[in-house]
């Protein structure tokens, strides 16, 4: 073992405040390898957002919410668009995808099983044709 030096890492915000993260961190003299530090768990290669996200997912029990919104959104100065599902009476988005259309939206009711989907009795949305040709449920409306 070599010596602890104190190294920093930015998190998430909280409250919109920076997260800092202070930690020492081991340095080893290694034969072969020379002088290096130990790997930490919160320092992967990749970002914080996208292991957030991760775990975040990995958490979440999928489950079809009996009232859905579904609406199409902008993002960033480029108005890259999005779909949104949301779950009507908890307040949370249940799903989000790249691009708006029939594929989007499909990728959520398709992840869940029949049984899954017949638990949602009403859907808010607008009757765009994509969003209503989606794969996933019957949406058409009486009639058609």
């Amino acid at each position: 073992m070599r010596d602890h030096p104190e190294r920093r890492w930015r998190y998430l915000d909280t409250c919109r405040f920076p997260t800092l993260v202070y930690a020492p961190v081991p340095r080893l003299k290694c034969p072969t390898h020379g002088i290096k530090q130990l790997p930490v768990p919160w320092a992967e290669a990749d970002g914080i957002m996208q292991r957030a996200v991760r775990r975040g997912l990995a958490l979440r029990i999928l489950a079809a919410p009996r009232h859905a919104g579904v609406d199409e959104t902008s993002f960033q100065k480029r108005h890259e668009d999005g779909t949104v599902v949301s779950d009507l009476e908890r307040g949370v988005v249940v799903h989000a995808a790249d691009n708006r259309g029939r594929e989007a939206l499909d990728g959520f009711w398709t992840r869940l099983m029949a049984g899954q989907r017949a638990q949602t009795e009403a859907v808010a949305m607008d009757f765009w044709e994509p969003y209503i040709q989606c794969g996933g449920l019957d949406l058409h409306p009486a009639g058609r």
